[in-house]
């Protein structure tokens, strides 16, 4: 197993930090070798003659996580639903849904193991057997307990993963990973703030899926994604990520409707039949998959270079591992140089930019306590009079249903927006594809000569109005189009390199 340096530096602080800490929380985002770095750490704590558990939320990510951990080259035995078993292995893969119903006794007599690795830890360690077997701290037990995980964050104000871990190892940026050519830049269109009036939260913290289904899915919203796919993406593998199964059901029908191969995928689905549809995806027999509760869980398709963001969240983790699914390089001699998000709800300004997560964002500490707050908004029933919560959708006591607020508002065109931290880099290509046009070179030489100086490859949408601004007129398209077609013919360049260097005329 060949290790990149930084990862290598994550194991040997990881093993540092274990000299004075109980409890270590690895934070490596997509595409930083997370599932690497966990294997490495099996192998070592093995050959210190530690028993290890290696814990996944559910059954069902058994056989991905088998995947993963192949190049660890050591005997295991399976804790989960009805794999065989062999506790006599030196280290357990196991599901948390199966040890949950065996309980903490039955697993400390069966498998009395020294260090405990949670994988996808945002999700696992709050697991109310994994409390019992990890609780809160103050309280400590006598294993060393590793936690790894891209997003480190939790929805609840009264979760923290400082709560369960005491230090953390953090790898290299998305930004960092970015520039050493590790993960693909990005380029996000979105409609900027929305106005979330009328969104009703559920106790977990998240939309419930009754309004988000009034603001997202509609017709006018569909269609109006499906045409800004096509006019800003089409061609690209994509993912979109839905509501529901309905949701994800009709969204896949649009896009269907205007000739474009699409279905849907969701967590009530077994792996194998996931599993055939990335293959589909990876294959480009589908160029849209729009998924509701699948694609954390398993999915492993780097060609993917567009994400559409269909639906809202209050969850800053799941806006983040939704944006890392089309952030990985692929290395199989297909070409890929960037992503796209499109977001046409408005989630990159409520959480931001991937590039421009800093290390304070992943900062471990305690959760504050709940402070005490104000009354909560009340409404009165017009079947019985009765004052009652505002969130709630009918009276408790008459049954009064409460017609729902049409939260629909007609979709916003989405516009490019560039994080903070890379608008030198946007203008410095920019000013690079200006002259490269006045002197009729190709806009790869401007390309290139971003690469040399920052390098990473610009993301291909930073190409938009750089010479006639964002309302070019006929006699504008008609010269940039006898530009390329130029450059094509010199070049013996084809039709579809024409088409795929459009970006200028995109808006």
């Amino acid at each position: 197993m060949q290790l990149r340096p930084y990862q290598t530096k994550v194991i040997e602080e990881t093993h540092f930090k274990r000299k004075i800490s109980q409890r270590i929380l690895i934070i490596a985002g997509t595409g930083a070798g997370k599932t690497v770095i966990g294997s490495r750490l099996i192998s070592d704590f093995v050959s210190l003659g530690q028993k290890v558990i290696f814990l996944v939320h559910r059954d069902i990510l058994i056989k991905q996580t088998l995947k993963k951990l192949e190049g660890i080259n050591l005997p295991y035995g399976i804790i989960a639903g009805s794999y065989p078993e062999n506790l006599s292995q030196q280290v357990q893969i196991a599901s948390i849904q199966t040890l949950s119903r065996r309980g903490k006794q039955w697993l400390q007599a069966e498998f009395p193991f020294t260090v405990a690795i949670f994988d996808e830890s945002h999700l696992t360690n709050w697991f109310n057997f994994s409390l019992e077997l990890c609780p809160k701290l103050p309280k400590k037990n006598n294993q060393t307990i590793i936690g790894l995980t891209a997003t480190p964050w939790r929805r609840l104000k009264s979760q923290s993963m400082g709560d369960i871990y005491e230090t953390s190892v953090l790898a290299p940026l998305p930004i960092e990973l970015i520039e050493q050519g590790f993960l693909v830049p990005f380029s996000y269109y979105s409609i900027g703030k929305i106005n979330k009036k009328g969104l009703v939260l559920h106790s977990s913290g998240e939309y419930t899926e009754a309004s988000l289904k009034l603001k997202c899915n509609t017709h006018e919203m569909r269609s109006h994604i499906v045409s800004e796919w096509i006019a800003k993406a089409k061609g690209r593998k994509t993912i979109a990520f839905t509501i529901d199964i309905e949701h994800a059901q009709a969204l896949a029908a649009d896009f269907n409707a205007v000739g474009m191969r699409a279905a849907k995928v969701d967590g009530t689905m077994g792996i194998d039949d996931r599993e055939k549809l990335y293959a589909q995806l990876d294959t480009g027999d589908l160029q849209v998959l729009c998924s509701c509760e699948a694609l954390s869980e398993g999915f492993d398709v780097p060609i993917v270079s567009c994400v559409i963001l269909a639906r809202l969240t209050t969850s800053r983790a799941k806006y983040f591992q939704q944006i890392g699914r089309g952030a990985r390089i692929v290395t199989d001699g297909r070409i890929k140089r960037d992503c796209l998000v499109l977001d046409p709800v408005g989630m990159v300004e409520g959480f931001g930019f991937l590039e421009s997560l800093t290390k304070d964002d992943f900062n471990i500490e305690p959760s504050a306590r709940r402070k005490e707050g104000g009354e909560a908004p009340v409404k009165q029933c017009p079947g019985c009079d009765r004052l009652i919560l505002a969130a709630f959708p009918n009276c408790p006591e008459c049954k009064f249903n409460f017609p729902p607020k049409h939260l629909a508002a007609p979709p916003q065109p989405l516009h490019l927006c560039i994080p903070p931290n890379r608008q030198e880099h946007y203008q410095y290509y920019q000013s690079l594809l200006r002259q490269a046009f006045n002197e009729r070179a190709s806009p790869s030489i401007a390309d290139g000569k971003f690469k040399q100086k920052y390098g990473y490859p610009p993301p291909l949408s930073w190409r938009t109005g750089a010479i006639f601004g964002n309302n070019p007129t006929l006699e504008n398209q008609k010269d940039y189009q006898k530009y390329l077609q130029e450059i094509a013919t010199k070049n013996n360049f084809n039709q579809t390199w024409i088409e795929e260097n459009l970006w200028e005329l995109k808006h």
